[in-house]
């Protein structure tokens, strides 16, 4: 038989024994109820904090610059997104369908957002004067075409850009305007993908006329070689860029948009915000050959195939 130092210490063991397994079974416990029931309190209220999500449409050719900017602003309560607009016909479907939240486009389909309180004006892009910073659309030929519009029919004309793109409406309508049927009017009409390679078969002559922006002119040839085209139509100025964000944003989206167009950015562009005096573009007005011309419905809808 056991002695009693025995036993009591045989019973002492087996106290030692369950307290350990008690003690491992709550701390098992409190591990669950912290990973069960406590964290997803803390993971709600983290992802409220991620809830606000800011969506940028911008045309192409800007996109690379201005995500650098937007990743060194990122903070811990706002991510982002960034997305390529064709042109401003996208921008206005984008806005009014509630796919983005602010748009970096043409001046056109930002008065378009504006005026049907779809957006409102947030900033535009300035000169180095402090000034708006304008665009023009210019129709050139090569040194052997006519000076004179009316005096072109049966050349060559090239158009560039995508369907939609401001520059494309702008002239097609000016073209409609002046000549009627440009296919009837032209031997041949095609369009250019980039305003490089439309440039690149004007100089070689393999066309005859190319509309392109002055901004995109006067980036791929200095004074002297500009002087070798000529210009044979240029429209009214127009705002280079203006950025607008939709009218229902919260707070904190609208501050951190205009943080994000405002002063000097990356690619040495500088945007201004608009002041009381500009709150709409309504006093702003484009026209081409007299004409007033704005985005309406027709052209709107009539892009989106309505």
């Amino acid at each position: 038989m056991k002695s009693t130092a025995e036993n009591l210490r045989s019973i002492c063991l087996r106290l030692i024994i369950t307290s350990l397994i008690l003690f491992v079974f709550t701390e098992l416990v409190m591990a669950f109820m912290a990973l069960f029931i406590f964290m997803p309190e803390k993971q709600k209220s983290v992802l409220k904090e991620k809830e606000q999500y800011l969506r940028v449409g911008i045309e192409a050719t800007s996109t690379k610059d201005l995500n650098k900017q937007l990743i060194s602003m990122k903070s811990a309560e706002i991510d982002h997104g960034l997305y390529d607009l064709s042109h401003g016909l996208e921008a206005i479907h984008g806005i009014s369908s509630n796919v983005y939240d602010v748009v970096c486009t043409d001046f056109l389909a930002a008065d378009y957002l504006v005026k049907n309180k779809l957006a409102v004006p947030l900033a535009y892009l300035k000169d180095e004067d402090n000034e708006i910073a304008w665009e023009r659309l210019l129709l050139l030929g090569h040194k052997k075409v006519p000076e004179f519009l009316m005096q072109t029919k049966g050349l060559r004309l090239m158009l560039t850009g995508v369907s939609g793109k401001v520059e494309r409406v702008v002239s097609e309508k000016f073209l409609h305007y002046k000549l009627k049927d440009i296919n009837k009017w032209f031997s041949k009409v095609s369009v250019a993908m980039t305003v490089d390679y439309a440039m690149k078969l004007l100089t070689s002559k393999a066309t005859d006329l190319v509309l392109i922006l002055e901004s995109d002119f006067k980036r791929m040839y200095n004074e002297e070689q500009r002087a070798a085209f000529k210009v044979i139509w240029y429209s009214e100025q127009l705002p280079s860029k203006v950025v607008v964000m939709r009218s229902n944003l919260s707070p904190e989206l609208q501050s951190y948009s205009q943080q994000l167009f405002k002063g000097k950015n990356d690619l040495g562009e500088y945007w201004k915000p608009f002041d009381e005096s500009l709150v709409t573009l309504k006093d702003w007005s484009f026209r081409i050959s007299g004409k007033s011309f704005t985005y309406n419905k027709e052209i709107v809808n009539g892009f989106s195939g309505k």
